[in-house]
């Protein structure tokens, strides 16, 4: 197994956070008031750093470290994952792909704990309502709406 890089990206008052191996990605996290800046030459790297200068990327050929979530979360990331560049959709929608309404709430639990910021695109999930909805990353619904920004969303 290939051992565990890290790569740091500055982005929104932050810096992001990029954890992989040569054959997953094991996570990407914001780092809230630390601009870091240390870039690997790497592919996903690179595709981060395109995101982060705007250009639309997707990251859906990227394969997820496996273990870092339950069985059901990794359902509703792979759901999330479908949610194209520059749109959004409710937890709802995620919800009625599982089955019913009745997972919304759920839902927002597995979102609020995915490792994969932006690759599992949790800042483009709002409430069915339009309102922005919460956002567990550090830097908040600020760091959600800046994302939503990047991407030609205005909420």
């Amino acid at each position: 197994m290939s051992s565990l890089m890290y790569s740091y990206i500055p982005i929104y008052h932050g810096s992001l956070e990029i954890s992989f191996t040569d054959e997953y990605l094991y996570g990407v996290r914001y780092l809230h008031g630390r601009v870091l800046d240390r870039r690997l030459d790497h592919y996903i790297v690179s595709l981060f750093e395109d995101y982060v200068y705007g250009k639309r990327v997707t990251f859906s050929d990227i394969e997820l470290a496996p273990g870092r979530g339950t069985i059901f979360d990794y359902r509703v990331w792979s759901i999330a994952r479908e949610i194209p560049y520059g749109e959004v959709r409710s937890y709802g929608w995620i919800a009625d792909r599982l089955g019913g309404r009745r997972y919304s709430r759920a839902v927002a639990r597995s979102l609020s704990r995915n490792p994969f910021l932006i690759v599992v695109p949790c800042h483009r999930v709002v409430y069915s309502s339009g309102g922005i909805g919460g956002f567990s990353s550090e830097g908040g619904v600020g760091l959600k709406r800046f994302l939503l920004e990047l991407e030609g969303i205005r909420l």
